[in-house]
């Protein structure tokens, strides 16, 4: 006799390894067996598709059936309809049983229990308690992960040193925030208040920096392209390559070739040269005093009232999420007390949760629209540090005041100008754009004779500008 065995599950869905083999078994010339036993019709199957399936394949190889000692001719209707409607019934209350648990399961994921997936990395939760807990050897490890990336420390090798992967890394810094989403498949993501790993200001840096890793600093070209994924169209919005004429040597901000929207600058050729150092000296103007970031960064904020307002609205949302938290201490302390009932604590909870969700969703989006907006402290500290960085020599910087040097654009190096670029390109616009030089033609001159560049970026938000093209015409070589 031979056993099929194992840990299977009946139900709709699940793959049957070891059902699999019987019914292939089944169909060799050289049969290992003539019959199936089982315990129960419902361990046969609780999927009516697959158990008529299995059931005519044993018919059609002369395998006989039988629950524990009583034979069930396949040949005879009778028995075949009373194997069908126990494969009927057993799928119902399967699928009934499922979704009672996935529906309790959501129910305790909105008190906060987590119930679907692993604990959010560094996080303990203490199921007699109710109250969530921080591993704090872990906690320490994404800190010193976080704050070495961003002191410039490839995360490959961190994560080399760390014994994970970079994928693992980065899902942590995902999660290392004070809400932990749980999923169910079918229904909207439950947010959970958990223990915060780190501070919002450092994973806002650490979400920027992995942003400019995938646009201007994936990798390094054949040939220098100041401009390399910081330049866009200005009319669809994709990303301009570099290109060089072998011929003459000219260099050029171009469409690529395939995969993009034809536009008006689709078939033009953005001299770099003079595109790149009219940026800079545009950029070295205005950054070059603490006066003009000030100026640029007014300019870049072009809706002041807005973004106070939107400021305002987080700090309404923040009170909002202290009085929920102290009305469910209220609550509980009130079941304590048996001055409510449980059905009646459970509903009142339910509608704090569900607010809650709501105002944590909606501070979160109103984060993200003015995160590249800084306040009025920022503005004056950033004005003087940008200042600092690009108009001092590095060797006389001690001795003397930033105010009384004398600004020299030619004493920046090519990766000076790079690290410029960086500071200011580096994030992305209210309206979910990245921030770039975004070109257009001058329509004023002939095609192909003329473009125009605004400068879209952290601290500044320049009007249009006019660049002139090479006099020799770019040549496809």
């Amino acid at each position: 006799m031979i056993k099929y065995a194992g840990q299977e599950h009946a139900t709709p869905g699940w793959e049957r390894e070891q059902l699999d083999k019987l019914l292939k078994d089944a169909k060799k010339s050289s049969k290992p067996f003539d019959a199936v036993i089982v315990v129960d019709p419902s361990r046969w199957s609780r999927d009516n598709i697959h158990n008529e399936q299995g059931l005519e394949e044993l018919k059609q190889n002369g395998i006989r059936f039988f629950t524990l000692t009583a034979e069930h001719d396949l040949h005879d209707e009778q028995a075949r309809f009373f194997l069908t409607m126990s494969a009927v019934i057993n799928q119902y209350n399967a699928r009934t049983t499922a979704k009672k648990s996935l529906l309790n399961r959501i129910e305790r994921a909105k008190r906060g229990i987590p119930t679907s997936g692993d604990l959010p990395y560094g996080r303990t939760f203490d199921r007699k308690t109710g109250k969530w807990g921080i591993t704090e050897s872990e906690q320490k490890q994404l800190a010193d992960i976080a704050q070495r990336y961003l002191n410039g420390e490839p995360m490959r090798h961190l994560a080399i040193e760390y014994g994970t992967s970079v994928e693992v890394i980065y899902l942590r810094l995902d999660r290392a925030g004070d809400v932990f989403y749980q999923r169910f498949k079918g229904h909207e993501p439950i947010a959970i208040t958990v223990p915060r790993l780190l501070p919002d200001e450092i994973l806002a840096e650490v979400k920027k920096k992995r942003q400019a890793q995938k646009t201007f600093e994936h990798g390094k070209g054949k040939r220098q392209y100041l401009l390399g994924g910081m330049i866009c169209c200005g009319y669809c919005g994709a990303v301009l390559t570099g290109t060089h004429n072998n011929e003459y040597g000219n260099r050029y901000y171009r469409h690529k070739q395939r995969n993009e929207k034809k536009c008006d600058l689709w078939d033009g050729h953005v001299p770099a040269d003079k595109l790149e150092n009219r940026v800079v000296e545009l950029l070295f103007d205005e950054l070059g005093n603490p006066a003009g970031v000030q100026r640029a960064i007014d300019k870049a904020i072009p809706n002041k009232k807005q973004i106070e307002e939107k400021r305002q609205r987080i700090q309404q949302v923040q009170k909002e999420l202290e009085q929920i938290a102290n009305s469910r201490d209220r609550i509980l302390v009130q079941i304590e007390k048996d001055t409510i009932t449980e059905d009646q604590a459970s509903d009142r909870l339910t509608k704090l949760k569900k607010r809650e969700e709501h105002l944590r969703i909606e501070a979160e989006r109103l984060r993200e629209q003015i995160a590249s907006v800084p306040d009025a402290g920022k503005v004056k500290e950033a004005s003087k540090q940008i200042a600092r960085r690009f108009r001092f020599d590095p060797n006389e910087h001690m001795k003397r005041e930033i105010g009384r040097m004398d600004c020299d654009i030619s004493r920046m190096t090519w990766d000076d100008k790079r690290h410029l670029l960086k500071t200011i390109f580096t994030g992305t616009l209210g309206d979910g754009r990245r921030m770039a030089v975004y070109v257009t033609r001058d329509k004023n001159k002939g095609r192909g004779k003329g473009w125009k560049f605004r400068i879209r970026g952290n601290f500044f938000l320049s009007v249009e500008h006019k660049v002139e093209p090479k006099s020799i015409p770019y040549r496809p070589h």
